[in-house]
């Protein structure tokens, strides 16, 4: 249990250092997801929030930010590791679209799948180790 709570930790450092190329500049999808919700309950408004709402990313960022809060609550809170791996599966599936989304542009798609690669491989290992583990209850 202990290694599975430290690679999870490490998944949600790994995802929130994820690098995302936006305007003329690329930011930490961490400091991107911060600056939605400021700008979503209305304290920073850096962008208009019709430009904000209306860009995938903005969505991304809410969903990414949603499971790893559902992600930290299964790390204190003792609950089936199926609703990790759920959880899991949310992050991968929302930085599956994020690549998805930058895939027009070649370098800031470069960008972002160079930094997304030490997540996606600790989330697919620890996807893997819940999935063992599971197997190793059920028989």
């Amino acid at each position: 249990m202990n290694h599975s709570k430290g690679l999870t930790i490490c998944m949600l450092i790994a995802n929130c250092c994820i690098m995302i190329a936006v305007g003329h500049g690329a930011g930490p999808l961490g400091l991107l997801e911060i600056v939605s919700i400021l700008n979503l309950i209305g304290i920073d408004d850096s962008f208009s929030p019709s430009e904000l709402m209306d860009s995938p990313l903005f969505w991304i960022c809410i969903v990414n930010l949603a499971a790893q809060l559902l992600t930290i609550r299964q790390i204190l809170v003792k609950q089936t590791k199926r609703l990790l791996s759920i959880d899991v599966t949310l992050i991968l599936i929302a930085n599956l679209i994020v690549l998805l989304t930058f895939l027009r542009s070649e370098s800031t798609f470069m960008i972002t799948l160079i930094s997304s690669l030490p997540f996606a491989i600790l989330a697919l290992f620890l996807l893997f180790r819940i999935s063992k583990r599971q197997t190793a209850i059920s028989n």
